[in-house]
């Protein structure tokens, strides 16, 4: 393949991942959290801001766009340009890349408690 067509493939292979890593760690992970602190179950929205109270995303603004981003790609409602894409997750990957991080940082404090 040229190398445009290898951008496009690397590009969707990046949101693809992307848009998976986001949905594990969202609605799989910080839901996991939620029920091992004892948390009521709640929304989406309940779920972000106690990630943000936590301290495992500086913003619960930054990974509600990463969900919407995440919609996006799954949904194919990508703006018509590859660009845009590839801005958004320029953005968002380093983002969601650094919430792993604090939410395994976090969940390792959480068991170190369990006697």
């Amino acid at each position: 393949p040229g190398e445009p067509e290898r951008g496009v493939h690397l590009s969707e292979g990046v949101a693809a991942r992307f848009a998976r890593t986001t949905e594990l760690l969202v609605n799989k992970v910080l839901r996991s959290l939620d029920r091992f602190e004892l948390e009521p179950d709640g929304t989406l929205i309940d779920v972000i801001n106690r990630a943000e109270k936590r301290g495992v995303v500086a913003s619960a603004r930054d990974l509600r766009r990463m969900k919407e981003l995440r919609n996006e790609i799954v949904r194919e409602y990508l703006p018509s340009g590859q660009i845009d894409l590839l801005a958004d997750l320029k953005t968002h990957v380093p983002l969601l890349l650094e919430t792993g991080e604090h939410t395994i940082e976090h969940a390792s404090l959480a068991l170190k408690k369990v006697p």
